[in-house]
């Protein structure tokens, strides 16, 4: 449509393919898409667009649609020049102007209703990250929204703000929140500049590991363009190793020199790992998978094995769980809902708890493989322990080993 975007997105609007249904899902992400396409730097086009969407009101049953509209909208508007509630003021009819805010209104309304599907709250509150109206429900659902799937899209709406104050009270929270929430809340913590302050407030007092950034989002804070920022994560990040491993790991650069055997290392990893790990068919799934090792080097397998918590996935970090009756378990969790987690433990055991039942629920911030493990394995098992890793799919006799061991 080039130039002419705009007015393909009027007509489909003033005569929609949908007119004698709901929208369906595909339905909203094609309005989506033209208006992604359709927005101009020209404010009559915008305008008439508007109108257009109020004229929605008209059909039963368009509110999401609406809802969607305005959010893809706003969201294409010249950063800087224009928000939606000052596009919605430029309008000459009051009436617009007013059916407009009420579906702002609505869309906070929708927002905060648990009877709602998930996913079409999802879409309002994405509305609401251009209502300056609506902190304080962002604010709410962000701190305390049962669906997990709703907050994550909240903590994201609210990153997208200024605001400061709800992620100092997510950093003292941050120990017991699930994994997913405690992803998002770390990316809305880098996402400003005062709220990556934070973030390096929160690692220093201890109250956010060092190993709940992923690699991704530790090269941020360690090439940050706040040079003081960038100095001060350098220094949190670099004694997030304790000293005692960075001894261990030069101990034992000694087993990458070493004549290995990886029939031996299996017998190795059959002793230690394979309560956890799983490897050419031996043990269990609970940890991260370290079968794919082909494109890893044996130094960087030596340092995962002695320094477990150096980097983590966040899908694998501890937690600890004490139930009303006072029992304690740890493990991963693999999965959770509004009234329920499941926990993974050692040698691949599920325990789904109710929520009611949880009387306190806490990353431990490390990983379930212990620190220490290299007490039990002398140095030729290591070497043997890091050759079975790194050629365990070479051992069924079809396919050579090679001679670089």
């Amino acid at each position: 449509a080039g130039a002419r975007s705009a007015d393909l997105v009027l007509a489909v609007f003033a005569d929609p393919p949908w007119q004698k249904r709901s929208p369906a899902d595909r339905d909203l992400t094609l309005a989506a898409e033209l208006l992604a396409a359709g927005v101009t730097a020209d404010a009559g086009a915008r305008s008439a667009i508007l109108q257009a969407i109020v004229k929605l009101s008209d059909r039963p049953g368009f509110d999401r649609l609406q809802r969607v509209a305005l959010a893809a909208l706003a969201t294409r508007l010249p950063p800087h020049k224009s928000n939606l509630a000052t596009e919605i003021n430029k309008l000459t009819e009051k009436a617009d102007q007013q059916l407009l805010r009420d579906i702002l209104i609505r869309a906070a309304r929708f927002a905060t209703d648990q009877q709602q599907q998930p996913n079409e709250r999802r879409e309002a509150i994405e509305l609401l990250v251009h209502d300056p109206n609506a902190v304080g429900i962002l604010v709410m659902l962000s701190l305390e929204e049962a669906s997990g799937e709703v907050r994550v899209q909240a903590l994201a709406a609210l990153s997208r703000r200024n605001e400061i104050e709800p992620w100092k009270l997510l950093v003292e929270r941050f120990a017991a929140e699930s994994p997913a929430i405690r992803r998002a809340i770390v990316s809305g913590l880098l996402a400003r500049r005062q709220r990556t302050s934070i973030l390096l407030d929160g690692i220093e007092a201890g109250k956010i590991k060092p190993a709940e950034l992923d690699r991704a989002q530790a090269s941020r804070l360690l090439k940050h363009r706040d040079a003081a920022l960038r100095k001060r994560a350098v220094g949190l990040l670099a004694a997030a190793v304790p000293a005692d491993r960075k001894q261990v790991l030069a101990d034992y650069q000694v087993v990458l020199k070493m004549k290995s055997d990886p029939t031996r290392g299996r017998a190795v990893f059959q002793k230690n790992c394979m309560t956890c790990h799983r490897v050419g068919g031996l043990g269990v799934e609970v940890a991260p998978d370290i079968s794919d090792s082909r494109t890893k080097q044996e130094s960087q397998i030596l340092a995962d094995i002695l320094q477990p918590n150096r980097a983590i996935d966040s899908n694998y970090i501890s937690y600890s769980v004490v139930t009303n009756s006072g029992t304690l378990l740890n493990g991963i969790v693999t999965s959770e809902t509004a009234t329920s987690i499941t926990l993974r433990q050692s040698e691949g055991k599920n325990m789904t708890l109710l929520r009611s039942d949880i009387e306190e629920i806490r990353s431990t911030g490390v990983s379930l493989m212990p620190d220490g493990l290299e007490k039990g394995i002398p140095h030729q098992e290591m070497a043997d322990l890091i050759s079975f890793i790194k050629n365990w799919r070479y051992l069924d006799g079809k396919t050579p080993l090679g001679s670089s061991r």
